[in-house]
């Protein structure tokens, strides 16, 4: 998609594989029924002889954390997320209200998406906060913090190149339709849509001149 940037597609979620010509970090992980699509796919990517040297979560909902443990144990490389997101990756957690209202439209759903599409946990080497630099293959990252659709949900900003990989804070289909157009997170999954449009307006003042979204398809030089 650009220099360093390699988008593995699958049928719900996009992964980036961000990667040089000696070492490569993956942005997310999928559902658990990607695995052996998305196994191939990073093998086929990697340079000969390399693994990953890292696993970026913009968040940790069912799709975009399916196959993280998995991979961090076979490369043996660390995971990195928010701190505020940790505890959803580490452990059971579930999404969604609290108390009786779990038991809501809302609460049940991520209940039964955790049932068809599993995660399995693991641990998180470096929790990261608003304004940290994760280093990449392809340079450094900037973290920019952008709750709404979960607390703890982050995007990342290549400041030199001026791209974005925005995860689900902006995407680029409208979902269930399957139309090409930037949007907002999907309502039903999100935790606070008001809090959301404040994280997707803090990106668009960017002014990006690559959006890599995590749904939908990406935007080079736009």
């Amino acid at each position: 998609m650009a220099k360093g940037v390699s988008l593995l597609e699958l049928p719900l979620v996009n992964v980036y594989l961000l990667h040089n010509d000696s070492e490569a970090m993956l942005l997310d992980s999928g559902l658990y029924w990607d695995r052996a699509a998305l196994d191939g796919a990073i093998e086929k990517a990697l340079p000969s002889g390399k693994g990953l040297t890292g696993i970026i979560q913009t968040h940790g909902h069912c799709d975009h954390c399916g196959n993280t443990a998995f991979l961090s144990r076979k490369y043996q490389c660390p995971v990195i997320c928010h701190k505020d997101e940790a505890e959803h990756i580490e452990r059971f957690v579930p999404y969604g209200p609290k108390g009786l209202r779990k038991f809501g439209v809302r609460g049940v759903t991520f209940l039964v998406g955790e049932m068809v599409f599993p995660v399995a946990r693991c641990p998180v080497e470096r929790t990261v906060s608003h304004g940290d630099i994760i280093p990449t293959p392809i340079g450094d990252l900037k973290v920019i913090h952008t709750p709404g659709h979960t607390d703890g949900h982050i995007s990342l900003w290549k400041e030199d190149t001026q791209w974005l990989f925005s995860g689900d804070a902006i995407i680029n289909v409208i979902p269930f339709i399957r139309k090409t157009s930037l949007c907002l997170p999907v309502p039903l999954f999100s935790v606070d849509m008001e809090i959301a449009r404040s994280s997707a307006k803090v990106l668009s003042d960017l002014h990006p001149s690559a959006l890599f979204a995590q749904h939908g398809i990406p935007i080079v030089n736009a």
